[in-house]
């Protein structure tokens, strides 16, 4: 699924994902449920609510955010803003403290000014993401992003990759250690 988080939107919008949870969660027998690729901007109130509330559900959230900045997801046209995104984050970890967070990241979007991805590389350290993977952004014919002028790059982008991965790989190391008793 592109976005799991929008189950049922094309059925009138009366039955959706957290219902479907809810309904799953009764089940005889199930073990667990996990939910994957849960886009920001379709991840309701409802959804937290199942989150908080369904014994079978997983604490692993897969948020595909790609950035933080503003003018980068508004070019991406991700339907989401920064504050939304935190506010998500903050939500998600008072309903389920020891919720596992996974994020993926672009950099190098057509545009990406270096204090945009220094805006990003901030946000990786607050949040913490328990796992992230990140990736360049790669031009695709036929796409708005593919035509727009300020291209990136290669190896801004490359350097810019090694930088969140070598990040994030720190984090990871820091919340392992945690881990050990």
């Amino acid at each position: 699924s592109q976005d799991t988080s929008a189950y049922g939107r094309d059925l009138g919008g009366h039955t959706g994902i957290a219902d479907v949870l809810r309904r799953v969660d009764e089940l005889p027998g199930l073990l667990w449920l996990r939910l994957l690729y849960t886009h920001p901007a379709s991840f309701d109130e409802r959804l937290l609510a199942a989150y908080a509330e369904c014994r079978h559900l997983l604490p692993y959230v897969d948020l595909p955010l790609q950035h933080i900045s503003q003018p980068i997801l508004d070019s991406m046209g991700r339907r989401t803003t920064r504050e939304s995104i935190t506010k998500l984050i903050t939500d998600l970890r008072r309903v389920r403290p020891e919720a596992i967070l996974r994020t993926s990241l672009i950099v190098g979007y057509p545009g990406e000014t270096e204090s945009q991805f220094a805006e990003l590389l901030d946000f990786v350290k607050e949040t913490r993401f328990d796992r992230l993977g990140a990736f360049t952004y790669s031009r695709e014919e036929g796409t708005a992003a593919a035509r727009l002028s300020s291209q990136v790059p290669a190896e801004v982008k490359a350097e810019r990759l090694a930088m969140v991965m070598e990040l994030q790989s720190r984090i990871s190391e820091e919340n392992h250690r945690r881990l050990i008793r």
